[in-house]
């Protein structure tokens, strides 16, 4: 059976320490000023522009070689809920709109993603870098996907297996788990 193209993002499914994830989440600010989306799944960033009240970091939507804050969750008016009620059917951050992202930014989470080309067995232990793809304004999820030919040198995530399911084998579109391999908050430099 060959694989879907289904390009969503970056999921959240497991640990490295072999726990459970734990579904702990950050605030973060995307401003007004930015003109890219935000996704459900998107990797994100930091960015330069502080929210006005300084207690959250400003997030934005991650491009190829920047390094890695953290996947987005969830966007809201308000920081101190993951509802936003004054607008139940938020599925994502429409470009160039002031609101609160929620984040995880453990960088031991282990996500599962899609490939953009051809996997092979001896992919494991890759790294490769993110593919931005346009999100889905209907169902709010990203556009990401994993550029499987980055190989050995330095790139933002680190494939650690194939997913073990009937509905992906290897070949086009094939699913890896990944972590994050360039880490903002692994990192030695600051950003």
């Amino acid at each position: 059976m060959a694989n879907t193209n289904k390009l969503n993002g970056f999921w959240p499914v497991g640990h490295l320490m072999g726990i459970p994830w734990n579904s702990k989440i950050r605030v973060g600010y995307a401003a007004a000023a930015n003109s890219t989306a935000i996704y459900k799944y998107d990797a994100i960033d930091l960015g330069t522009t502080a929210e006005t009240l300084g207690m959250y970091p400003y997030v934005k939507q991650s491009a190829t070689n920047e390094k890695v804050r953290g996947v987005a969750l969830g966007f809201s008016n308000n920081p101190y809920i993951s509802v936003d009620t004054s607008n139940l059917e938020r599925k994502y951050r429409t470009a160039s709109t002031a609101l609160y992202v929620f984040f995880i930014d453990d960088p031991w989470v282990i996500y599962e993603v899609q490939s953009t080309g051809t996997t092979a067995a001896d992919m494991v232990g890759a790294n490769a870098d993110l593919v931005v793809g346009t999100g889905s304004t209907t169902t709010g999820l990203s556009g990401m996907g994993l550029n499987v030919t980055d190989g050995t040198g330095s790139a933002q995530f680190r494939i650690i297996a194939h997913v073990n399911r009937e509905d992906n084998e290897l070949g086009a579109y094939g699913r890896f788990h990944v972590v994050i391999n360039e880490s903002e908050v692994r990192g030695v430099t600051g950003s």
